[in-house]
């Protein structure tokens, strides 16, 4: 199981800290209002991240079309715990599904 230190607008310092003291990535939500006044809570997607960062730091290298490499990288990323369960089974449904 993945897990990650959620951290609101409020102290967004002590939130690096805290995630930093144990070991965790930290995860960016904003909390806002509603017209209605309703509470209305965004955590930001830790997958898309991860993938964003991945992404970033591999542009220098030609984009790997072949679904049998695609799929060992999920394999191997979901083997070392860098991915959940159900991480790992919609991203290996997108390379199968072609997107």
């Amino acid at each position: 199981m993945s897990r990650a230190v959620i951290a609101g607008d409020a102290h967004p310092g002590l939130a690096r800290e805290i995630a930093r003291l144990a070991g965790l990535p930290l995860v960016a939500a904003s909390v806002s209002a509603f017209a209605d006044g309703e509470t209305r809570v965004r955590i930001s997607s830790w997958w898309s991240e991860r993938a964003a960062e991945r992404e970033a730091t591999s542009s220098a290298q030609p984009a790997t079309t072949d679904v049998t490499a695609r799929l060992a990288s999920l394999a191997e990323l979901h083997g070392k715990g860098e991915l959940t369960d159900e991480e790992y089974a919609s991203a290996k449904a997108q390379v199968l599904a072609g997107s």
